[in-house]
């Protein structure tokens, strides 16, 4: 019954999400291998017809599926391939000046500075594309740095018969003229042509036979951007650009093919009012807990369970909305009608939806934190807010759902005491922005911020995309004036910091590219005889020269940030590349045609791939909607290069070496792909070696959070009472910024690196990032407590300032005791009593974390007090 059920669901309409993305690829697929094998210039350019058929899909399986994607990630991969031309065009001037080891030296050090892009979550998928595009550019497609070191011999083996012959018709005259002269070696100048004023060796011998070379130079280098013409394989640079932009063109169709799936639409309908109803569940199961406490064991065992499902929801909504992060991309995704109607203004919706966004996280941080103080008497008279503060946020879910501002008409907030969490204040935010919200999204809709056709609105609507093309040049310039900041040097002493972490890995990465290509031009014997043929085979130079490429591209794919990562993808990308050129050998067995041109059936080569790439992606799809944002991070990359090496494979012998080249080019293939995953794995392990199970990631963060907590405390109390209120309020607000904001990036590295190591469930994450958001929480009240003369004096004399010094002389000492939230009271004031009780509650949290994480080895609990 179970294949039966798969089936009905896979033939339902609309059919789930991770089915209609595997459609969207499968279409989008095909018409890049239709077009590859097709192998037309106006497409595919001479020599570029291997990149459509390996990019367009391995972008099209790498990015998102939603429309957004289209203007943050496909448009600005036309900036990211022209700086690798920029990046290969200086490598091949520096070796004509300088020679191999210039350009070994340079290559070495533009690798560790591009490499430094992998730790920003915006720019780290581009530098596995631009570490393979200049790999290609200057190793693996002609002309390569030999040939711009050395020149050019025709005829010559080890080129591409379109390649050579392209060559032949430009030196076609000036051969003429050499067999004219006779026997010998002439050297003349091209008169006419592409290569018009160059001058050509022509040696004629006895046989008639001919030989002609050019010498290279920097003539070679600048002609790769001036020469022009789809079929001249000298252009280079024009013809790369020209086919990115079709594979810009095939990838797109995933995102823009209709129906059109939009970011806007999942935050907006699913992912907002999901979080708002978990927030009011939790406040709800709160006030429950408190009026009506449970009369039996099982029913505290099942209230406690709701409890802790719900927190931990909200904490997941609390991550994934803050920061606007998801409601920012909706600047890609225009409303088409208001933009083609100029008469009605355009209002700044991406705005609108960041600040639910930011509202919703905040509920869902405030909901979950409650829990704490529900018992405690000052809060206890507060219920029946909290319980009204439900309902309305459960009214602003089901409008938001429903996409029905009517329901949000006579919501009464209730009166306007004072509450120290300031839920109502939150709840009315949450009702007017979502007016707003709707109001924006109606057919009908009200006043408008600014028109379409206004500066201000072409500002607001077009940087995003203008930005999302500058960006990669913006971190590249950034990452190069680092080294002459103090800062910088400062910040890798730092323990709260990644930066020496990052530094040593960087350094590692590079390190990596660099041994492959030192090997490649200073061991003959791996230049020359890393090769798996026959000694007489006519394809075994250049098969040979074609590996060390391909051994330094797969070492790019299989280096992740982790040495887990590493090692566990690099496994799973050696099973992708053993299965995937055998399903490449039994294609070409299977479509070997002497009818056809190439010997190879194109129809049923083009059916063979895009039958085996939709059944992988399929496969490798996670299941309800997170299956628009990516393919499964368990198992995907060992079906996407599953996908590559097949592609790879068949597109070399279609559209290169025939028949003749097929066991030789799948057996190298598998070859060079894993000696690349084995130096990955080798230099992941060699120490340092940064693991995503070592806890010390998690106590770098707990330690920071408690840095945090003295520092709270001690700019607290260096605030004198006759200070100026505001400047205290302001200093506290800074400080409260400047804490959530790099535990932030704390947090982000932490769940990259475990998510990286697939070990996220080993040891208590959530808990220690749920405290960083309280941690915040401290100097933001203590700034509203300041901004108050009574709450100055009540905070900065007396009892209060004492009991705040207690806690801080107690955290320089390590002598922590148990927090009393439930029975002290010091001041007559709710936020200065509920000050006191988050920071000693939080304390005491933290230190339980230091000591349960003492207790943990790479995600294995040793004792029971840590688990």
């Amino acid at each position: 019954m179970a294949p039966l059920s798969k089936l009905k669901e896979a033939w339902a309409w609309p059919p789930p999400p991770h089915v209609e993305v595997t459609l969207r690829m499968g279409v989008t697929t095909t018409l890049a291998y239709a077009f590859t094998i097709w192998n037309n210039p106006i497409v595919t350019p001479i020599n570029m017809g291997l990149l459509l058929g390996i990019l367009a899909p391995f972008l099209v399986m790498l990015l998102p599926t939603l429309m957004f994607s289209f203007g943050s990630n496909t448009l600005p991969t036309l900036s990211t391939m022209f700086f690798s031309c920029v990046s290969s065009t200086l490598m091949f001037a520096v070796a004509v000046v300088g020679g191999d080891a210039a350009f070994v030296v340079c290559f070495g050090f533009w690798a560790f500075w591009v490499s430094f892009l992998r730790w920003d979550k915006g720019q780290g998928s581009k530098v596995g594309i631009l570490f393979i595009m200049v790999i290609l550019q200057t190793v693996l497609i002609w002309p390569t740095i030999e040939t711009v070191q050395h020149g050019f011999t025709v005829p010559n083996p080890n080129l591409r018969p379109v390649v050579e012959e392209a060559l032949q018709q430009y030196l076609e005259e000036t051969v003429e003229a050499a067999t004219l002269l006779g026997v010998g070696t002439h050297v003349l100048a091209v008169e006419a042509g592409v290569l018009e004023g160059r001058e050509a060796a022509v040696t004629i011998n006895e046989d008639g036979t001919s030989s002609t070379y050019v010498e290279g130079g920097m003539w070679l280098v600048t002609g790769m951007w001036t020469f022009s013409g789809v079929t001249n394989p000298l252009a280079a640079y024009q013809n790369f650009l020209i086919v990115t932009c079709w594979i810009i063109v095939f990838v797109g169709i995933a995102a823009l093919l209709p129906p059109f799936r939009t970011i806007r639409s999942a935050l907006w309908r699913r992912m907002l009012p999901t979080s708002l109803r978990d927030s009011a569940s939790l406040l709800r199961l709160h006030v429950a807990g408190e009026r009506d406490l449970p009369e039996t064991e099982e029913d505290i065992i099942e209230a406690k369970a709701r409890i802790a499902e719900l927190r931990k929801k909200c904490v997941v909504h609390t991550n994934t909305l803050f920061y606007g992060r998801l409601a920012k991309l909706t600047n890609f995704e225009p409303r088409l009608r208001l933009l083609l109607e100029c008469n009605l203004g355009l209002e700044n919706t991406p705005a609108y939806l960041a600040e639910l966004s930011m509202i919703a996280a905040r509920l869902a941080s405030a909901s979950s934190g409650i829990e704490r103080f529900t018992n405690s008497e000052f809060l206890s008279g507060q219920m029946e807010t909290y319980e009204a503060t439900a309902t309305n946020i459960d009214i602003c879910a089901d409008a938001l759902a429903k996409s029905d501002a009517s329901l949000l008409e006579g919501v009464d907030l209730g009166a306007a005491d004072h509450e120290a969490f300031a839920m109502r204040e939150r709840t009315s935010s949450l009702l007017e922005v979502s007016k707003k919200w709707l109001r924006a999204m109606s057919s009908t809709g009200g006043a408008k911020d600014a028109g379409s056709c206004s500066p201000k609105s072409l500002t607001t609507y077009l940087w995003p995309w203008i930005y999302a093309h500058l960006s990669i040049y913006q971190f590249l310039f950034s990452f190069l004036v680092a080294p002459f900041r103090r800062s910088t040097w400062q910040s890798l002493r730092v323990k709260d910091t990644y930066a020496a972490t990052k530094l040593v890995w960087n350094v590692k990465y590079a390190l990596g590219m660099s041994i492959c290509i030192v090997v490649s031009f200073y061991w003959p014997a791996f230049r020359y005889d890393f090769v798996v043929t026959g000694l007489d085979d006519p394809l075994r130079s250049e098969l040979a020269l074609r590996n060390g490429g391909w051994v330094i591209v797969s070492y790019c794919f299989a280096t992740t940030q982790t040495a887990e990562g590493s090692v566990k993808k690099g496994v799973l990308r050696a099973l992708g590349t053993g299965t995937g050129a055998f399903s490449a050998w039994l294609a070409l067995i299977a479509c070997e045609d002497s009818t056809f041109s190439s010997q190879y059936n194109s129809y049923g080569i083009v059916a063979w791939l895009s039958v085996t790439t939709v059944v992988a992606i399929y496969c490798a799809q996670q299941r309800g909607p997170a299956a628009r944002i990516g393919l499964s991070n368990e198992h995907g990359w060992g079906l996407i290069y599953f996908i590559i090496t097949s592609v790879i494979i068949v597109c070399n012998v279609v559209l290169t070496y025939g028949p003749k080249g097929r066991d030789g080019v799948v057996v190298n293939r598998i070859v060079a792909n894993l000696v690349g995953i084995a130096l990955s794995m080798a230099l992941a392990l060699l120490p340092p070696g940064l693991y995503g199970g070592d806890p010390g990631h998690t106590r770098k963060m707990n330690h920071y959070l408690w840095r945090s907590v003295e520092a709270s405390l001690q700019l607290l109390l260096s605030c004198e009472v006759l200070d100026d209120s505001a400047t205290c309020a302001e200093k506290m607000k800074e400080l409260s910024d400047g804490i959530f904001s790099k535990a932030a990036k704390l947090q982000e590295c932490v769940i990259d690196f475990e998510k990286d190591a697939s070990r996220l469930n080993k040891f208590p994450l959530l808990r220690v990032t749920r405290s960083s958001y309280v941690v915040a929480f401290i100097p933001l009240l203590a700034a509203r407590i300041m901004a108050d003369e009574q709450g100055r004096e009540l905070i900065l004399d007396g009892v209060v300032r004492t009991e705040l010094s207690d806690i801080l002389v107690s955290m320089k000492s390590g002598h922590i005791r148990e927090s009393e939230v439930d029975t002290f009271h010091l001041a007559p004031s709710e936020d200065v009593n509920l000050l006191v009780m988050v920071i000693r509650w939080l304390v005491c949290e933290l230190d339980r974390h230091r000591n349960s994480l003492g207790d943990i080895k790479f995600g294995i609990c040793t004792s029971q007090s840590g688990r």
